[in-house]
């Protein structure tokens, strides 16, 4: 692979906080925009030669998990290497290095779709959807930390945390279905009423 353009390294590289603080900088949110849309296309690519029997809701389901594990620093660095390097270079780069890595990462217990795992059960068992509220947010834009609450028919199930509110919301999407399975177990355990507030 050539070299890229440091420059453009360095754009990318460098947060709105920062350049916001020196004035004199251009920050990496332009990079990130290019670099985010060239990595959407090429996971799309991807998933559609993969799996060519998944219909259309699947296949954005894989690539909505596979992008919300990429920083926003990194989609600017490949933003700056899109621009400045050959196109073959960066998308074989892409694939090998960040597509194939974390689809692979997808499968870890840490990045399971504990989101989509709630909404099943909670359609299933209570006839709605679950509520995610933001608690708090916490930190500066660089290194922020969110903590999010989810409800079920009004009553609380459990809060999350993480650098993302996605993180957050699935966070506590775990623990929710942790307490829910409990609540199977244990059938005297409190639960919502799927017939009150109908």
């Amino acid at each position: 692979m050539e070299k890229a353009d440091m420059v453009l390294v360095n754009h990318a590289l460098t947060h709105r906080s920062y350049s916001f603080e020196k004035g004199s900088f251009e920050d990496n949110e332009r990079l990130e925009f290019l670099g985010d849309a060239f990595i959407g296309f090429l996971v799309s690519r991807y998933l559609y030669e993969k799996f060519p029997d998944a219909d259309e809701g699947t296949l954005s389901k894989k690539k909505s998990s596979l992008s919300s594990l990429l920083g926003c620093a990194l989609e600017a660095l490949i933003g700056a290497f899109y621009i400045s390097l050959p196109l073959e270079d960066v998308s074989l780069f892409v694939l090998e290095r960040i597509v194939t890595p974390s689809e692979i990462l997808l499968h870890a217990d840490v990045f399971a779709d504990y989101k989509s795992r709630l909404q099943e059960c909670v359609q299933k068992k209570f006839k709605c959807i679950p509520e995610y509220k933001l608690i708090s947010e916490m930190g500066p834009d660089h290194v922020k930390s969110f903590q999010v609450e989810v409800f079920i028919l009004e009553k609380s199930y459990g809060k999350g945390f993480g650098a993302r509110k996605k993180t957050a919301e699935n966070a506590a999407a775990r623990i929710a279905l942790d307490r829910l399975k409990d609540e199977e177990q244990n059938p005297l355990s409190p639960c919502p009423n799927p017939t009150e507030n109908a």
